[in-house]
């Protein structure tokens, strides 16, 4: 009798033990039901102050309640509170000239269903994210060379580029505008306040010469050198063209008799395909059709059909004076130009513009235009990595100036 009481206790035990246990798995099955349900909304919530954070910051232009109230609306479009109560709150500064500061905090009381049993009610789960907008200093350099105006798509250009400004900050950034064909022009200095002034000039453009994008970056360079100084600015040249260089600027071996110039300070270009050359004037980007036998000065014409009389002895690199190597040197020296831009520390960024199945003559160099940009570090992974965006078509212009845009305000936010 003793023996089976002492079973019968036993039994008792492990009843209870067993009991104990099933408690003890569900309540930490429970526990970690509920732990799971809080890490999902923490890794939502966390995205939707990011979301936050980034909207407030590259969309700038508005007032400090205007960018909060941008920067809440987006988080909680991001994670609204039909699944968890959610208090969004958002905070936006000024740290330094220019910049922009946003802060979103996210905080919510997860429900608890489980956690009940031992009088937790709620789990609280809280996140947070900043973002800071720099201010952008841009050169932007526009091809208004003939073969636009030949294909048709001038003003696709026009109303791209005009779009293309609209994306930036009047009051935080600087942006310079040059265009170039033969020779290349500065029409703004980079300031702010632009938007209004390059658009008015953008739509006032016209096109026809060469393309000399040597010249467009050497004068792109000076604006961002010379740009208002911010020292936390972020530095970019935008280029656009629809061809490949036909032109040069360098200063040339004359070897004519004086009083005609022993040296001369001119651009080179030849046509699309290599064939022909002639001798242009800086600055005007008049053709020279010789020099003055009596005073040496150059007798020029905007009638591009003229010949050159008196052309270079030879070419820079003792090359012999022909297309072929106008478009070579025209390669060469605006690479050796894009490759200064970016050993300053500037980033450059390339639109092309052309019919992939066309003549080649008339499509851009992409190839040479990836290698400018820096393409994914193409020619140098210790200099900035821009990006060359190409358009087949006046159909895609616009959104590949978007694309640059994009990749510029994502440089810009952080």
């Amino acid at each position: 009798m003793k023996i089976r009481n002492e079973r019968r206790g036993e039994k008792g035990v492990v009843l209870a033990l067993f009991v104990f246990a099933i408690v003890s798995i569900l309540l930490a099955i429970g526990l970690a039901i509920d732990l799971g349900v809080a890490y999902v909304a923490s890794s939502a919530m966390s995205k939707s102050v990011d979301a936050g954070v980034l909207a407030g910051a590259r969309y700038s232009d508005g007032t400090i309640p205007e960018i909060e109230a941008l920067a809440v609306q987006i988080a909680e479009a991001n994670f609204p509170d039909n699944f968890i109560p959610v208090a969004y709150t958002a905070t936006a500064s000024v740290p330094s000239t220019d910049t922009i500061k946003v802060r979103v905090e996210a905080n919510s009381h997860s429900p608890a269903l489980f956690s009940r049993l031992i009088g937790k009610t709620s789990l609280t789960v809280n996140s947070a994210a900043e973002a800071v907008r720099y201010p952008l200093d841009m050169s932007f350099v526009l091809d208004v060379s003939g073969s636009l105006v030949f294909a048709s798509v001038f003003d696709d250009m026009q109303a791209a580029a005009t779009s293309f400004l609209t994306q930036f900050n009047d009051n935080l950034d600087q942006v310079g505008l040059i265009s170039y064909s033969t020779v290349a022009t500065e029409h703004h200095v980079p300031a702010k306040a632009f938007k209004a002034t390059l658009t008015t000039t953008i739509a006032g453009l016209s096109g026809g010469g060469y393309t000399n994008i040597d010249e467009a970056l050497e004068m792109g360079k000076g604006q961002l050198d010379n740009a208002p100084n911010r020292s936390n600015a972020v530095k970019v040249l935008v280029l656009f063209t629809d061809g490949r260089p036909t032109a040069f600027s360098d200063e040339l071996y004359m070897n004519l008799t004086a009083p005609k110039p022993e040296y001369y300070d001119g651009v080179m270009v030849t046509g699309n395909s290599g064939s022909g050359t002639g001798l242009f004037q800086q600055g005007t980007g008049l053709k020279i059709r010789y020099f003055s036998a009596s005073t040496g000065n150059p007798v020029t014409t905007s009638n591009n059909y003229y010949s050159s009389y008196d052309k270079p002895q030879y070419l820079p690199g003792n090359l012999s004076v022909n297309g072929d190597n106008v478009r070579a040197i025209g390669i060469s020296q605006a690479e050796a130009w894009a490759n200064t831009i970016r050993a300053a520390g500037y980033t450059i960024y390339v639109i092309g513009l052309g019919n992939p199945n066309g003549s080649a003559d008339l499509q851009p160099d992409l190839d040479f235009l990836e290698r400018v940009a820096n393409h994914g570090g193409i020619v140098s992974s210790s200099q900035p990595k821009g990006a060359m965006i190409f358009a087949p078509s006046a159909v895609q212009l616009e959104a590949a100036f978007d694309a640059v845009a994009d990749r510029i305000l994502t440089r810009l936010t952080e």
